[in-house]
């Protein structure tokens, strides 16, 4: 099961560790090893199989960046609900949708 991790710098991290190879093979997510040292949480890049093998090995935290608390204090997110009712327009790979047909909420 991925959990929430977030620093005490504000960063957020999801934690990815069980489906952790799956995800570096389909190269979708970069990952990283996290982990907490006294006041910070500290983080190594995963760059290939052999730092992937340590991490497994050491039972660490592999995680995928969420993104940073500060910055999402100014941004909306659609409602669900409204995304699934708005109608759409597929358009060389984009969907389109009416602003108007959306809610959103922080």
């Amino acid at each position: 099961m991925s959990k929430i991790i977030q620093s005490r710098e504000g960063f957020v991290w999801l934690d990815v560790t069980p489906k952790a190879n799956k995800i570096f093979f389909s190269k979708l997510f970069p990952l990283y090893l996290v982990w907490r040292d006294n006041e910070k949480t500290l983080r190594i890049p995963i760059l290939d199989e052999i730092d992937l093998d340590y991490a497994m090995g050491i039972n660490g935290m592999i995680c995928i960046e969420v993104g940073d608390t500060k910055d999402s204090e100014s941004i909306d997110f659609v409602t669900l609900n409204s995304w699934e009712s708005a109608d759409k327009i597929t358009h060389n790979g984009y969907v389109y949708v009416r602003y108007n047909d959306l809610t959103f909420c922080k």
